[in-house]
């Protein structure tokens, strides 16, 4: 199955948690203080975030700019962390017009075995430990699987 967005994964899942989106823009912000704090890549504006109305870059550039390596399987890659079942993982998209779902790590484990992303989709704990990114360019950039360099995530 292939996803493009948000909208397909509260499909597939039937029923699933939303946040608001006043938290998922305070999420988004908080993502981006964790893991693309000092890029020198311009992150991205849009309608929501207020900046501006045109897009100038994406978040996940800053993975390429920084040459992290490229994951194909990244489930095998996430498979060797010691992640619980239970942990709650937060989806969002680039475009922050759309609230992010929560949905569980085992939810999550079972959605990228055999699945196919192709619309710049974020999966991150609450903590920022992790996170792992599929930008719509997978064949030439992605997907990122990357650990938190900071001692200090954002709570």
């Amino acid at each position: 199955m292939e996803f493009t967005n948000i909208l397909e994964l509260k499909e597939y899942f039937k029923q699933v948690r939303e946040l608001s989106l006043e938290e998922t823009l305070q999420f988004r912000k908080d993502w981006r203080q964790a893991f693309a704090k000092n890029t020198k890549v311009l992150l991205h504006n849009c309608y929501r975030c207020g900046n501006n109305t045109r897009w100038s870059s994406y978040d996940w550039n800053h993975f390429k700019s920084n040459f992290y390596p490229i994951h194909e399987n990244s489930l095998q890659v996430i498979g060797k962390e010691s992640i619980p079942d239970t942990e709650e993982v937060i989806v969002f998209e680039e475009d922050c017009a759309v609230p992010a779902i929560v949905i569980s790590f085992a939810e999550m484990k079972k959605l990228l075995d055999g699945n196919n992303f192709k619309g710049d989709l974020y999966f991150t704990p609450r903590h920022f430990s992790w996170t792992l990114v599929f930008p719509y360019e997978d064949s030439l950039c992605g997907p990122y699987f990357v650990k938190n360099k900071t001692s200090a995530a954002p709570a």
